[in-house]
């Protein structure tokens, strides 16, 4: 673990779950650590960026190596604080005169980020996100995949969540799902307000609300579904819905492909229970303790050869 470059990437607010995870036990495995990381923020909200003087730092490290040490263990703290600050004001600089815009990118795993203005995203698998503005005049980001945004609130500056050339998603402060994935998309609103921008027209949501796309057609419900976000709290909740939306919700956050056998007739079974963070496996072995059921399981396909209502 290179602890510099947690410190530099949670100063510039870049951090993922994990690497804030990491962060959190370094800071509490000694008072040291702990004060040295509020030194650190102190020190790097008070740097004037404009004024930075990039020799003028080099210099000061250089007098800090040239001093005699009488503690060591600060002295080596001092030295890492102000490459940080070097570090960290460079690279400030690099974003803002470059405009090259920073991309959140997920393939396997799904991560939390914090993003310059204090919201956060949760990225499910396989999904990105990306800079297209520098967050002080405009607030503007690109969605592909599927993602959890829990946006500050900024009247005088809307987030914008561009979904393709035409298509966007504005909203000043709120919380909110939203799938745009090839010709699938899907938003549902959690909390606050949220204005679809689509074909020429602008759709109002508040909570509860939801748009799904349909034969290429957008339809606003509300949202009775309480599996949207089961990726992000990693929960399933089935209060006696029917089997077949179960199991395709089921297959949808494990991501497998559970298939029946054409014989198979479950239009009449419902299911009520609970999932939080068990396995797939362990979820069929509770499917089978209340169903009559044979099954298959491989990594990606589940297949049903039998399946009957108790």
């Amino acid at each position: 673990m290179n602890i510099n470059k947690l410190i530099l990437k949670s100063l510039n607010k870049t951090t993922s779950l994990e690497e804030f995870n990491a962060l959190e036990a370094w800071k509490n495995e000694s008072n040291e650590n702990l004060e040295f990381l509020k030194a650190m923020q102190e020190e790097h909200n008070s740097v004037n960026y404009k004024d930075f003087n990039k020799e003028q730092a080099w210099n000061n490290i250089n007098s800090h190596l040239n001093q005699p040490i009488k503690k060591i263990a600060w002295a080596k703290w001092g030295i890492a604080a102000a490459i940080l600050l070097l570090l960290s004001a460079g690279s400030y600089f690099y974003a803002s005169n470059e405009n090259i815009p920073s991309l959140f990118k997920t393939q396997n795993t799904i991560q939390n980020y914090a993003l310059v203005d204090n919201s956060e995203i949760w990225l499910n698998t396989n999904s990105e996100v990306q800079y297209l503005s520098d967050f002080k005049t405009e607030r503007k980001v690109s969605l592909s995949g599927e993602a959890f945004f829990d946006v500050k609130a900024n009247k005088d500056n809307p987030f914008i969540i561009e979904l393709n050339s035409s298509d966007f998603i504005k909203v000043v402060g709120t919380s909110f799902n939203v799938v745009n994935r090839d010709d699938e998309f899907d938003l549902t609103v959690y909390s606050g307000k949220v204005e679809f921008h689509a074909l020429k027209r602008v759709i109002n949501l508040t909570k509860g609300d939801r748009i799904v796309k349909v034969n290429g057609s957008f339809t606003k419900i509300r949202n009775t579904d309480k599996n949207v976000s089961s990726w992000k709290n990693k929960e399933l909740i089935f209060d006696n819905i029917l089997l077949n939306k179960a199991l395709t919700q089921i297959g949808k956050h494990y991501s497998v492909k559970i298939k029946l056998d054409k014989s198979i007739d479950i239009s009449k079974c419902y299911l009520r229970s609970k999932y939080t963070q068990e396995s797939i496996t362990d979820v069929m072995l509770e499917l089978s303790k209340f169903f009559v059921m044979e099954y298959k399981q491989s990594e990606s396909t589940i297949l049903i050869s039998k399946l009957k209502c108790n």
